[in-house]
């Protein structure tokens, strides 16, 4: 990404190529819960006045080892996100380490820590059973686009009993509407058990072990230490920092409830060796920086104290937080006390892309884990490659339409079948002719492998319903209402990509080209939270192309949350009812007019929002006063804004961007030429001494121009 920051006057450019700055940990007590969720406040309270006082404590059997039995789930899409065994191996070789004082770096801890420097006599272990007793080598794999979500969304893959195991989820990234950077994050206990859609330890795979992909890109998170940050967590552990404060008289939720980490009121990151948040008070000491539960650079953490010690083995052997995981009947449920055995191979697989042409070919490979299998056989229905025993594939398809992918793998101990539904798409090589344009209001039902859905794993598809229409009586819809899952955390914290694919077009008849469409939608609200945590949905609608038979797709229109509203929030399902609740958007095809096959899908990534609804899609010969850009997914936000607002997008080429922003008065606030990077761009706006009101911001390429309008309040 390249960044920049806009005063009024002067740009100032960044390093190109900067990546993102990944924030360590997304962790906390959600004080936005604790605001209106008095039960959970109170369940909070009563964890904490368990172990209040737990400064030189002992545990109940502090010389005894605790096992916690673990498995581990590689959710991936198919890249780099695809970590080994290997390294999942040394992540459990870390957090033992860590856990237990045998790290090798515990020389590093400074002289005036080492007096409280403790190991946990906490041991994790692989499980060699499953929920039922079948046998697995505790790591599980699974091909998802939700490998990049919402906290949480990950378990809706996979998720074990959070009774009986540790569930680490590797994912590729975690989203959240506040932060887009976060490394990894977990759940504290709760008095009275933690659900399993919350519960675990979630880490992106650049953090785990210190092998293999570990620090990929960010070499700070390079040791392993995410994954030790946040297994604490799991066990009570709370941030050094929590609270902020440096007040010595603490309600339960001041700082870390430990006296032998020194008060502190910030994050520390990197190395701060000489940082004091808390001032030089009589006995204050430095901030303990090293210390694993800040925010630390994995190079410079190495120590867990008596009490943080202590109050993780009082949560493993409290039954009201996690005994029954340490139990000795859980350890024999889970085997791990048990060598190895044979097992039968998981099942996944992936494809290299979900859309292509008739005549064309998708490769698919195959990724059985586990024990290894001494056969296989592709579930490649349409293709060529169907029954195919070959570990790696390329399947073509003769017929358009929406095809499952799957694999079987086999070895002496048994078969495991996995089977993606509808998730391949493949349309026609040939385009549709559309002399006179195109049209289409859904009041017939589109021939076979015409119009196409592709499937992503959830709940709810896009689909042509009878429930609302702009014209006529027939649209398409997306049931999100009923898939929408609000977090107890955060309100937006679901995610969920439908894609709805039109037939490819033959544009070379055209001499200018629009494409039109209407769309309704509202955001859901839930009366039961306070504003503004009343407001769900994070939904956004993209309309993507392709020139290459769906080998690589570019996105010319995104519309989002407020621009994306149509009626008013509800807090019922959301059908329009009359032609005010629509709105008709157009994405300008000019530099498509010559192309005779263009695929064009609509894809709606939501979040905890309200139905969406599509109608009267049209590709007209008519010539559009602003011209798309070369820029891509051109985004402004926040949105409203205070101090300052980020403009960010895609660019193909390296080329000049012109900024103009504007009252709605005309008067020209701030105007810049930038010179945009190949890749994604960011910049920052300055708009301290502007007045509060509406404001365009025109962003104008060689191609063209797009207008936002933002609000500052």
């Amino acid at each position: 990404m390249k960044r920049f920051l806009l005063g009024s006057l002067i740009v100032a450019a960044m390093m190109a190529g900067a990546q993102e700055q990944p924030t360590r940990c997304f962790t906390n007590e959600g004080p936005e819960r604790l605001l209106y969720d008095t039960a959970y406040a109170n369940r909070v309270i009563e964890r904490e006045k368990l172990y209040k006082d737990c400064d030189g404590a002992q545990s109940r059997s502090a010389d005894s080892t605790l096992y916690i039995p673990v498995v581990v789930h590689v959710i991936h899409n198919g890249g780099s996100n695809n970590i080994t065994d290997a390294q999942v191996v040394d992540m459990i070789r870390v957090i033992n380490e860590d856990f237990t004082r045998t790290n090798a770096d515990t020389n590093v801890t400074r002289a005036i820590f080492q007096d409280v420097a403790a190991s946990a006599n906490i041991e994790f272990r692989l499980a060699t059973k499953d929920e039922n007793g079948n046998c697995t080598s505790g790591i599980t794999r699974h091909y998802s686009e939700l490998t990049t979500g919402f906290p949480n969304n990950f378990k809706e893959v996979v998720s074990w009993d959070n009774s009986m195991y540790l569930n680490i989820f590797i994912v590729n990234s975690i989203y959240h509407v506040s932060n887009s950077g976060i490394v990894g994050y977990a759940r504290f206990p709760e008095v009275g058990g933690q659900t399993m859609i919350e519960d675990g330890v979630v880490a992106r795979y650049f953090s785990v072990g210190a092998i293999g992909q570990a620090g990929a890109g960010f070499p700070q998170y390079d040791r392993g230490r995410t994954v030790t940050h946040e297994v604490g967590h799991y066990l009570n552990l709370l941030h050094p920092f929590h609270g902020l404060s440096c007040s010595n008289v603490p309600p339960y939720f001041h700082n870390d409830n430990c006296t032998d980490t020194p008060r502190s009121n910030d994050e520390s990151f990197n190395c701060e060796y000489n940082k004091n948040t808390c001032g030089s008070g009589s006995g204050d000491k430095l901030d303990m920086v090293e210390n694993f539960m800040d925010y630390s650079d994995d190079d410079c953490a190495n120590i867990y104290t008596i009490c943080q010690t202590t109050r993780a083995r009082n949560t493993l052997e409290d039954a009201q937080l996690r005994a029954i995981l340490v139990s000795a009947s859980n350890r024999a449920a889970t085997g791990i006390m048990d060598a190895a055995s044979p097992c039968k191979p998981g099942a996944d697989a992936y494809p290299n892309k979900q859309s292509t042409c008739v005549g064309s070919s998708i490769n698919f490979k195959q990724n059985a884990y586990g024990d290894a299998y001494t056969s296989l056989k592709w579930i490649l229905s349409g293709t060529n490659a169907n029954n195919s025993t070959n570990p790696n594939v390329n399947g073509t398809y003769s017929t358009p339409g929406t095809y499952d992918f799957g694999l079987i793998a086999t070895n002496a101990e048994g078969s495991d079948t996995i089977v993606f539904e509808k998730s391949i798409v493949v349309v026609d090589d040939v385009g549709k002719g559309i002399p006179g344009g195109y049209f289409e209001d859904f009041e017939t039902n589109p021939p076979a492998g015409e119009w196409n859905i592709q499937h992503s794993g959830m709940r709810n598809h896009f689909a042509r319903t009878s429930q609302a229409s702009s014209s006529g009586n027939w649209s398409y819809w997306v049931n999100n209402f009923a898939q929408a899952q609000a977090s107890h955390t955060t309100p937006v914290q679901s995610r969920d990509v439908e894609r709805l694919y039109m037939p490819p077009l033959d544009m070379t008849s055209l001499q200018t080209a629009t494409l039109k469409f209407k769309y309704a939608y509202c955001q859901r609200r839930d009366i039961t939270l306070p504003p503004p945590y009343d407001k769900l949905g994070g939904e956004e609608l993209l309309v993507q192309f392709s020139t290459n038979c769906g080998q690589s797709w570019i996105t010319r229109k995104t519309i989002t949350n407020a621009d994306l509203q149509t009626s008013g929030f509800r807090t019922t399902a959301f059908y329009p009812t009359n032609s005010s609740q629509w709105a008709e958007a157009s994405v300008p095809l000019n530099a498509y007019a010559s192309f005779d096959h263009v695929m064009i899908r609509f894809v709606l990534d939501g979040g905890a929002g309200n139905n969406f609804f599509i109608d009267d899609i049209s590709v007209t010969d008519q010539f559009s006063s602003v011209e798309e850009m070369e820029l891509n997914s051109l985004e402004a936000y926040p949105n409203p804004f205070e101090e300052k607002f980020f403009l960010r997008f895609e660019s193909s080429a390296f080329q000049k961007v012109s900024v103009t922003i504007m009252d709605l008065q005309g008067k020209t606030m701030h105007s810049a030429n930038l010179q945009s990077d190949i890749g994604m761009n960011e910049f920052s706006f300055d708009t301290q001494s502007w007045a509060k009101g509406i404001y365009l911001v025109q962003v104008e390429d060689s191609f063209g121009a797009q207008v936002k309008k933002l609000v500052k309040e």
